[in-house]
């Protein structure tokens, strides 16, 4: 099985893989497609439970990443079983499950059957923060029940040749919409950190506020995004505000649907 990460600062481009023998489910590794393509792999596998598993079991991992090297600790308990109301909709019988890192970082996640992870937490580090599934297409089967899964990608005009794309990623008919924009610039081989967007409509989507980044230049500058959607075409504009002026570039590309 592949978990696939779209539009999450951090795990943007992030794929997992997960396999399960006759006793137990592991992690073999992952890889990012973002940037400079790289992967893990886990040495032995990591172990993330039992197939027959009872509330309280732990399983703990010491396990040596390749390449890169150094050991990490991994602790996985399950905690029993949930139910989980998301954006996506209403998912009984769901895995609970909390890891514990060596840097004392704790994630506690939530599978459903037949769907995989539907809300992820996770604490520590001197932050915090909460992933819910918002939409999705499973096998045919929609989340939630009528919706419709919309990408819509398309260019930047920033300067000859346009070498910056961008993406995103929403669900029809459900309102409000949030969702990320993914920015990539194909020269420099790296992903912007994903702009969080909002939509009362479906229609026009607008940065939830100025979102401020150093990746445009060498200071903070503020980022905001204005972009409409019009059938099978989406069209707008980024404007960047740095301290002495701003600039503002059009945007425009495809909508296409399943």
């Amino acid at each position: 099985m592949e978990i696939h990460y779209h539009g999450l600062s951090g795990w943007d481009g992030i794929i997992e893989y997960i396999f399960q023998d006759t006793q137990y489910v592991y992690m073999l590794g992952y890889e990012s497609t973002q940037g400079e393509p790289y992967s893990f792999v886990y040495s032995p596998y990591r172990v993330l439970g039992a197939r027959a598993m009872q509330p309280g079991n732990k399983y703990i991992n010491f396990v040596e990443q390749t390449p890169g090297g150094g050991v990490i600790f991994r602790q996985h308990e399950f905690l029993g079983i949930e139910d989980v109301v998301v954006p996506a909709g209403s998912f009984p019988g769901c895995l609970k499950m909390l890891q514990r890192r060596e840097n004392g970082i704790y994630r506690l996640s939530y599978l459903a059957p037949g769907v995989g992870l539907v809300k992820h937490l996770g604490a520590g580090g001197g932050s915090g923060y909460k992933w819910e599934l918002a939409a999705a297409n499973i096998g045919g089967t929609s989340y939630p029940a009528g919706s419709v899964i919309c990408r819509a990608s398309g260019t930047i005009d920033i300067g000859q040749p346009v070498d910056t794309l961008f993406e995103f990623y929403f669900a029809t008919p459900s309102l409000p919409v949030k969702t990320s924009l993914k920015i990539t610039k194909l020269t420099e081989g790296v992903s912007l950190d994903p702009i969080p967007i909002i939509s009362q409509d479906g229609v026009t989507f607008l940065t939830e506020s100025t979102y401020y980044t150093e990746e445009w230049g060498d200071f903070p500058e503020g980022v905001n995004v204005s972009l409409t959607i019009d059938g099978g075409s989406v069209s707008g504009y980024l404007t960047v505000s740095p301290d002495s002026n701003s600039s503002q570039h059009d945007m425009g590309g495809t909508v296409t649907c399943n």
